[in-house]
Formats: C-alpha cells, structure tokens, sequence
C-alpha cells in the first residue's frame, strides 16, 4: 500500500479501482486477522518466544494476502523474482518480530 496508493493516485485511478485497492488491503488484514483468532492464543502460549512467532504468522498471514491479490487489485504482481521473495520474507520477518516484540512488553 505504500508505493500502491501513491502510484494510483498519480494515475487518477478510477473509483472502482480506489475501491479495489480499499478492498484488497481490508482482506489482507482480515487474513491477518484471522490467523490472530484461530492460532494466537496457542502461539501466544508459547514459552519465551509465543508473541514473537505470533507476531510473524500474522504479519505473514497479511503479506501474504497482498501478494495473491495484488495481480487484481494493483495490475501487477508485488513478488515477480527471487530478490522480491526475500525481500517480502525478510520484512514480513522484521515487522511481525516487532508486532511480537510489542506485544510481549505489553504483557
């Protein structure tokens, strides 16, 4: 979303295709979201590294979602290489060990 929605706006994309990309970023989330219901308290109840395996499966979970809809929502894919593979691993990595990390100074 962040080098989506500036790249749409310079476009003048049209509503439908706002509203897609709304959608689109929304399921994402959702999937996040979902992971959290059906397997956070179990990852959560993990010793010593619970929130940060969580942390990771529901960043990942989220990612995840982007790259499958992004053919449809943005008009390309996000991961059409190796490098691009990586880099989405390695930030869904990074940023679900700071949601964890986060989490686990909050408890």
């Amino acid at each position: 979303m962040l080098f989506a929605a500036p790249a749409l706006a310079r476009q003048h994309a049209s509503p439908l295709q706002l509203l897609v990309t709304l959608l689109a970023a929304g399921g994402a989330g959702a999937a996040g979201g979902l992971v959290h219901g059906f397997f956070g308290d179990r990852l959560l109840a993990l010793p010593r590294w619970g929130p940060y395996v969580w942390g990771v499966a529901c960043v990942s979970a989220y990612m995840l979602a982007l790259v499958l809809v992004a053919p449809a929502a943005f008009g390309e894919r996000l991961v059409a290489g190796a490098a691009d593979l990586v880099l989405y691993i390695s930030l869904s990595v990074f940023f679900g060990l700071a949601m964890g990390f986060g989490y686990a100074r909050k408890t």
